[in-house]
């Protein structure tokens, strides 16, 4: 079987319950996720109304409130990102890092080497009498 052979088979086997496929999970993901957030949302507020008016004397929130305060810890305590969670893989720092690592294996090393080879002709005696 050749590759146009292969590709059309993939695409067939894709168009035939693929797309059905992804539909079901997409939705079924969808489902899962607001069930998550109903949870959440209800363990914020029952532990706000449990705690905050005895300590604080602050009023008993509803849903919404424990949902919105959700979503303002969420915007004040780690910010709004251009990608979701901590991958240390998409971090400038670390891919500045991993730049710098590549550059050194390069050529940073032969640069280093010969800057110490010049400081310590530059140090030794006999450049005192060049000068």
């Amino acid at each position: 079987m050749n590759h146009h052979e292969k590709m059309q088979q993939h695409f067939q086997r894709f168009h035939d319950g693929g797309v059905r496929r992804i539909v079901g999970w997409t939705f079924i993901g969808i489902v899962v996720a607001m069930f998550f957030a109903l949870v959440f949302g209800l363990v914020v507020k029952a532990l706000w109304n449990w705690i905050m008016p005895a300590i604080f004397g602050l009023a008993v929130i509803t849903y919404w409130q424990a949902f919105g305060i959700i979503i303002l810890s969420k915007i004040l305590f780690s910010g709004i990102h251009p990608y979701h969670g901590h991958d240390p893989h998409r971090s400038p720092l670390i891919r500045h890092h991993r730049s710098y690592d590549r550059w050194w294996q390069e050529e940073g090393k032969t640069v280093f080497n010969s800057w110490l080879k010049a400081r310590a002709g530059a140090n030794s005696p006999e450049s005192e009498v060049e000068k």
